[in-house]
């Protein structure tokens, strides 16, 4: 069975669970921030050789006006043509003049629900979720959904649970990256280390390339862009 923490870890919309408590509020409005190119994004999650699920993201809009980012992330483990254990998070992220606005995600964890709520109003980031009672979170936090790597600078939100996210980030230099196709594309790769520790690589132009999250159990969860 995939555990909690890992799948939390690894499923790019998914973030970290080393959780801090609720912030003072910051109302002074973030300057616009750049991002990358808005192409939909599709990856494969690999464990052991085979593949367990899909993480999706489109995009609408432009980064001048208003954009929404969708992202769908899907995982099945398999034991004999019998689903042994499902995993589904939607999110709708929000984004107006360069600045996040607000989301809503859901996660069913097999079986379990979970939730986040993101809104940008006068006194900043008004945040709740299933494990997170309502709080003003800094006003330069971004959600933890990898696409955008600006998140690496500062307060992250976990989309699945509201949770405040303040990991240690590392740049660990340029490097090749693989596709699914079996290409490589030159990245940048980000080494992301807290209670759970992931690897990140974004392309020059700032796209996402990859993920792998590491587990207690030695197995690495790793994303294949399609």
């Amino acid at each position: 069975m995939i555990s909690r923490r890992f799948l939390l870890a690894a499923a790019g919309s998914l973030a970290l669970v080393d959780g801090l408590g609720p912030q003072l509020a910051y109302a002074a409005t973030p300057p616009a921030l750049p991002f990358p190119p808005l192409q939909p994004l599709s990856f494969r999650i690999m464990r052991k050789g085979a593949q367990i699920g899909t993480h999706a993201i489109t995009f609408a809009g432009s980064q001048a006006d208003a954009l929404t980012a969708t992202i769908d992330v899907d995982i099945a483990v398999r034991f004999a043509f019998i689903t042994v254990f499902r995993y589904t998070h939607n999110n709708v992220e929000k984004w107006a003049g360069g600045q996040f606005m607000s989301m809503d995600a859901k996660t069913d964890y097999n079986g379990e629900a979970a939730y986040a709520s993101v809104l940008r109003g006068k006194d900043g980031l008004a945040v709740e979720g299933s494990k997170a009672p309502h709080y003003i979170a800094p006003s330069n936090a971004l959600a933890a959904t990898h696409w955008n790597s600006a998140e690496l600078r500062g307060p992250m939100i976990n989309p699945e649970n509201g949770m405040l996210l303040d990991p240690k980030i590392a740049d660990e230099g340029h490097c090749n990256v693989a596709l699914a196709s079996g290409a490589s594309v030159p990245a940048t790769k980000f080494a992301w280390r807290g209670k759970d520790n992931l690897d990140l690589w974004y392309e020059p132009s700032g796209q996402w390339a990859s993920l792998n999250a590491h587990a207690k159990d030695g197995s690495t969860l790793s994303y294949e862009r399609v």
